[in-house]
């Protein structure tokens, strides 16, 4: 993916981020209309941003105890 491709992707991901969760598929179909590689590559950043998110909001205790089990 060349710098353009990958700054669309991020501008739409940014953008995404802002829109509520159940208007976000709608948002991102909207913004990648019919190219379906790109909606796939803004998908996917979302799903690893979430759960980036996930892994910074959980209580430090709780991820000390994954990492003692695992």
């Amino acid at each position: 993916m060349n710098d353009p491709d990958r700054r669309r992707v991020e501008e739409i991901c940014d953008a995404a981020l802002d829109v509520a969760a159940g208007e976000r598929d709608a948002f991102i179909a909207r913004h990648c209309g019919r190219d379906r590689d790109l909606q796939r590559e803004v998908e996917a950043l979302l799903a690893h941003a979430a759960t980036a998110h996930d892994f910074l909001d959980a209580p430090l205790d709780a991820l000390a105890a994954q990492i003692e089990t695992g």
